[in-house]
């Protein structure tokens, strides 16, 4: 039987551990949970919860409102936090059999701020409606480390709208972030790593945007040819849409691809980073691994500071070019600074544009050379 909490809308934890043998779990609207830091208020087990949770928010027949849970960790092993070695990853929990951390029922207008939550055999944050509410929106997840999970977060196919922003995601045993089929998730400046399966998972939905975030070493349980050792997966249920990966940072080493799309309908991978660019573990790996299922994926340049040992794009009869000039009514000056781009000089009714890049001549000067075209 869970422990319902009281409905006090401020509930403080001085540094300490705070043991349970009972699920806790907030029914009421507008409560926050707040510990001196993350680093010394602890929430843990004390018995076996068997396959229980260890905090549900929830209420009975409707959609719970404003929870807030800030600087706390929640784990299954305490030892972990001290930093005895005992405790470390290898050696597992002190409750092995615990679900998961942070079940959100139904629930809309929930912020996890500065939070720490590791080591659970279920995810850190589960997305669920039982409750027939229209399953959680509106949630917040700021600067949280999620890790030794299963899904660092899990938002299954219920509800809308979740902003992440910082933190980290790593050493979980599936997934670091799995948006399911949920539609209007953002992901900005979040560290994704060493996750035993790919860093994020898009099964399907839209309006996903993923920018400013650092991928190393996901999909670690696979082999480094197999088609799944890639940091992000698009589209393996069904098609994705409205898909946005920008100014992200990605490791190369031992991978076959960084992205990878299956099922697809407008994806924008633009303005990313390879580091370890000539590391990818197999010769038939791509930056962008792509299928015949895809449609409207525009795969901008990606830079690197050494030559790739693999392809940009697997596939590239079904991604759009990366090459998409400028649209003017007239050349602009020609000079060092631009030289290399490309321009399209839009015409006048009846007559076709025409495409000029800029380029050095012999005698050291720059000029547009114009680009021949056939139709």
């Amino acid at each position: 039987m869970p422990y319902r909490m009281p409905a006090v809308e401020n509930c403080f934890f001085p540094p300490g551990v705070y043991r349970t043998d009972r699920t806790l779990q907030i029914t009421g609207d507008n409560v926050i949970l707040r510990g001196a830091n993350r680093d010394s208020s602890i929430i843990a087990p004390s018995g076996s919860l068997t396959n229980q949770n260890l905090l549900l928010i929830r209420k009975s027949g409707g959609r719970i409102l404003n929870t807030k849970l800030v600087d706390l960790t929640l784990t299954s092993d305490v030892r972990y936090v001290f930093g005895n070695t005992a405790g470390s990853a290898t050696t597992g929990p002190d409750i092995s059999t615990l679900n998961h951390a942070v079940v959100l029922d139904g629930s809309h207008n929930v912020i996890l701020d500065n939070m720490r939550i590791h080591h659970f055999n279920g995810d850190g944050i589960s997305f669920q409606d039982t409750v027939s509410a229209g399953g959680p929106d509106q949630t917040i997840i700021n600067n949280c480390v999620l890790s030794l999970c299963r899904d660092g977060v899990s938002m299954n196919n219920t509800g809308h709208s979740t902003h992440i922003y910082g933190g980290s995601y790593e050493f979980n045993t599936r997934y670091g972030i799995n948006t399911g089929g949920r539609n209007s998730v953002f992901i900005k400046d979040a560290d994704i790593e060493q996750n035993l399966n790919v860093g994020i998972r898009i099964s399907h939905q839209s309006n996903i945007v993923i920018r400013d975030c650092t991928f190393e070493n996901n999909a670690r349980g696979y082999a480094n040819d197999s088609t799944q050792r890639t940091h992000i997966w698009v589209g393996d249920y069904d098609v994705a849409r409205s898909i946005v990966i920008d100014g992200c940072f990605f490791h190369g080493r031992s991978m076959r691809s960084l992205i990878r799309v299956d099922k697809a309908d407008g994806v924008s991978i633009t303005n990313n980073y390879v580091d370890f660019a000539n590391q990818f573990g197999t010769a038939n790996g791509a930056f962008v691994q792509t299928s015949a299922t895809c449609r409207n994926v525009f795969v901008d340049d990606f830079s690197y500071n050494v030559t790739p040992n693999v392809r940009r794009i697997s596939n590239p009869q079904y991604a759009l070019s990366d090459i998409k000039p400028s649209s003017v009514t007239a050349l602009p000056a020609p000079n060092e600074a631009i030289r290399g781009f490309m321009v399209r000089v839009e015409a006048s009714a009846g007559q076709a544009d025409a495409l000029y890049m800029c380029v050095k001549d012999a005698d050291g000067s720059y000029k547009w050379g114009r680009i021949n075209m056939t139709f």
